[in-house]
């Protein structure tokens, strides 16, 4: 199987500002580094659990038909297409009818698999040999910019409440607008329940990147900063560091894997 991605996240699972916050750092001289530092952090944790955090949207390739296809990565959205291309270079799209799709939220990996009495191909369809079949899928949690009084907001853009009323749930703008002056909105805890806030209509779209997960990028993040002149990682504090990076992935390591 070979991946290819289509749509990169349009943020990474933690800020800048909560890198500096977590450093009790306020110079603004090194925040190239520290967003270098972020995105390390961000590949490191997603190489150890065997994710990708914030939603995007990737190409898979197999070469051949089977029952039932694991998707990598974890936390799997939805299924865009399933398409095959044959020794004639035609390529196919797969009528949605055809197969299933299978939404795992735990350590276990979602899945796409033929429906009851359903074939793929006919069986004289005869597969190209490279990547004949894709299947496109969009993966991770939601992440949004932390929501702000008296702003402007188009339809798309995805916020998180503040962190005093954080709820675990991101929410996309389905109408643009501008927010409320002072007043943050009560926010509905259930998904695709909505919620007027001035002239902004928000809704909730999906869990947030999970706070462990968060807090083990912080943490890895602030260890690279720190050890920007070192070579390696030595001992003490650092390594302490190191377990509790591990420590707090643990539980979103998939296990199950394709």
């Amino acid at each position: 199987m070979n991946n290819a991605i289509v749509t990169v996240p349009a943020m990474l699972p933690v800020t800048l500002a909560e890198v500096k916050e977590q450093l009790n750092f306020s110079s603004s001289a090194d925040d190239s580094l520290i967003q270098r530092c972020i995105a390390s952090a961000t590949r490191q944790a997603e190489q150890f659990t065997r994710r990708k955090f914030v939603k995007q949207t990737w190409d898979s390739y197999f070469y051949f038909w089977q029952d039932i296809f694991y998707m990598p990565f974890g936390r799997l959205q939805s299924v865009a297409s399933v398409k095959y291309t044959d020794t004639d270079g035609i390529t196919t799209t797969v009528s949605s009818s055809v197969y299933d799709v299978t939404l795992k939220n735990s350590n276990l990996l979602g899945s796409v698999s033929l429906a009851y009495n359903q074939d793929w191909v006919s069986t004289s369809t005869n597969l190209a040999l490279t990547n004949p079949i894709a299947i496109q899928f969009t993966c991770g949690w939601y992440r949004g910019a932390e929501w702000a009084a008296n702003t402007a907001y188009s339809a798309g853009d995805y916020i998180e409440p503040t962190r005093a009323n954080a709820n675990g749930l991101a929410y996309i703008c389905t109408v643009g607008g501008t927010t409320h002056a002072s007043d943050e909105p009560t926010w509905p805890g259930t998904i695709n329940d909505t919620v007027s806030d001035g002239t902004v209509t928000w809704s909730a779209v999906g869990e947030c990147v999970p706070d462990d997960i968060r807090q083990a990028i912080l943490i890895e993040t602030a260890g690279l900063y720190e050890l920007r002149e070192d070579d390696y990682i030595t001992q003490g504090a650092v390594v302490v560091n190191m377990n509790r990076f591990r420590r707090n992935l643990w539980n979103y390591k998939i296990e199950e894997y394709c």
